[in-house]
């Protein structure tokens, strides 16, 4: 087991603001507060890091990493002026 089990509220403390069928998708993979703090490492660009530790993005955490850096893309960039 990798620790508590997270909670919507968890989640959204740890990873921010996201789509509401994106919370209810991360919730449904019944991630531990340890694997929303790994996946919001690895989207905040520590991946590199956590890469030559030895702790590859697998599993939960590389699904929620997926989910996460899916909606990121999929928000609309302001228009320059």
């Amino acid at each position: 087991m990798h620790g508590i089990k997270a909670t919507a509220s968890d989640a959204h403390q740890i990873l921010g603001d996201m789509d509401d069928s994106t919370l209810v998708a991360i919730m449904a993979l019944h991630p531990s507060v340890a694997q929303l703090e790994e996946a919001r490492l690895w989207l905040n660009g520590a991946g590199d890091v956590l890469g030559k530790e030895k702790r590859p993005l697998d599993g939960v955490v590389a699904q929620i990493f997926d989910m996460l850096a899916l909606e990121d893309e999929e928000q609309p960039r302001p228009t320059p002026r």
